[in-house]
């Protein structure tokens, strides 16, 4: 008998000396969107352009004269059409990273590949497209269209001139709008 009222009290006690969790509102959270019929076409246009491959032109070992030199501008254009109400979009090209040149793709041509050079891509400004960086150029459509001028072309990339072989650069172009 004592054993149970001794267990029966301690348990009440401990009980009273707890209190239970409440749940007390802290704030609210809105999402918003839109949800749309209509999502954007990109067509690679311009000279040496074939479905989604731009081909540069050849160039010369000589053509370069030091780090961050270029050589074998090549001008494209990516055709967005369809948008339908969408009025901007914001471009970020994605890949693999020169280890040199931050602003450029690295080469990863697996058969011969070149040394000592990267691919450069620049908007219409002549600005460069860091590769990875967020919305790094943004475009105004008119009529849910616009034309992405852009140029691709080699760079060196180390101090030592650049080696022959073959160069090749992907990149994702990733788009908000």
């Amino acid at each position: 008998m004592k054993k149970t009222l001794l267990a029966t009290l301690t348990t009440a006690i401990l009980a009273s000396g707890m209190t239970q969790a409440t749940n007390y509102p802290a704030g609210t959270i809105t999402f918003t969107g839109t949800v749309t019929g209509t999502t954007c076409t990109f067509t690679l246009t311009g000279a040496g352009t074939s479905g989604s491959t731009v081909t540069l032109d050849p160039v010369a070992v000589s053509s370069f004269t030091g780090v961050n030199s270029e050589a074998g501008q090549k001008a494209f254009t990516v055709a967005v059409t369809g948008c339908g109400s969408i009025t901007n979009l914001q471009a970020m090209f994605d890949g693999t990273v020169d280890a040199n040149q931050t602003d450029a793709f690295a080469n990863g041509a697996v058969t011969s590949p070149a040394t000592g050079v990267a691919v450069r891509l620049k908007d219409d400004t002549a600005a460069a497209f860091t590769p990875g960086t967020a919305a790094t150029k943004s475009y105004s459509l008119v009529g849910g269209a616009v034309d992405m001028n852009l140029t691709a072309q080699y760079v060196q990339t180390t101090s030592t001139a650049p080696g022959q072989g073959n160069v090749s650069a992907i990149t994702t172009l990733n788009v908000a709008y």
